[in-house]
């Protein structure tokens, strides 16, 4: 029995509609058509969803071909950055739900959900911003009731109040060292996906952008194909629902 990945990507939004077109139609030719896209419903609060029926209308078209959308903050953007080093390094000030209290993360939680309700757009699950949440945030995404919600190492199935272990491959752009660490090892982490349950994927617009991290991206995943199964996170979850209701 093959073992699952779950490739995502991230930072959906008019903005980077281009990034995530070309992703799409990279990963339809190596037959991958169920991915998950993280999609921000007002981008540093200029670009709405609303505002742009184009990009909406391919999100819509991606869905209908098996691709599935995720919650993925409000603005993206920290307000309240925590100066520190790690902080730093790991967001540039992206961490937007990283400390958050409940009510503000509920408040922003909900503004978004309206903005896609209104698009016809329901969403399952949430992912934070550079998978960094506050208390606050995970007490609000239970309160809304979201299925699911994952951080760096965890898919956390709010559903079936499970938590999954799921190893995750990702590139970074923004050093020129942390960029060829990359390039240098996730060819090498790749090879023991096979070994896990659950594992996962993520490509950002900027990774697309890089031509040498791009095409290096769809040598792994094409090398993978053999061995795991492509699926959405829905994919994953809803089994273990209908299990549960079944007992």
């Amino acid at each position: 029995m093959k073992s699952t990945c779950l490739i995502s990507f991230h930072d959906a939004s008019p903005i980077f509609q281009s990034e995530m077109e070309e992703a799409s139609a990279c990963l339809q030719n190596l037959g991958i058509t169920h991915i998950s896209l993280l999609v921000i419903p007002c981008y540093h609060y200029q670009t709405k969803l609303s505002e742009h029926p184009n990009f909406l209308m391919q999100l819509k078209k991606m869905e209908a071909q098996g691709a599935e959308i995720i919650h993925h903050g409000w603005s993206h953007l920290d307000d309240r950055p925590q100066y520190n080093f790690w902080y730093r390094i790991r967001t540039q000030g992206e961490g937007e739900f990283s400390s958050l209290s409940e009510s503000e993360a509920l408040h922003r939680l909900q503004l978004g959900r309206t903005l896609f309700t209104e698009n016809d757009i329901h969403p399952r699950g949430f992912i934070a911003p550079a998978w960094l949440m506050s208390d606050g945030t995970k007490a609000a995404i239970k309160q809304l009731e979201f299925g699911y919600y994952e951080d760096s190492l965890h898919i956390h199935d709010l559903t079936n109040s499970r938590r999954l272990f799921a190893p995750l491959i990702g590139y970074t752009q923004r050093k020129r060292l942390h960029r060829q660490l990359c390039l240098t090892a996730n060819p090498l982490l790749a090879r023991l996906f096979p070994y896990f349950s659950i594992t996962r994927f993520a490509i950002h617009p900027a990774d697309v952008r890089d031509k040498t991290t791009w095409r290096q991206m769809q040598r792994v995943l094409a090398c993978l194909k053999t061995n795991v199964e492509f699926k959405t996170y829905s994919d994953v979850i809803d089994p273990l629902r209908a299990r549960n209701d079944s007992v």
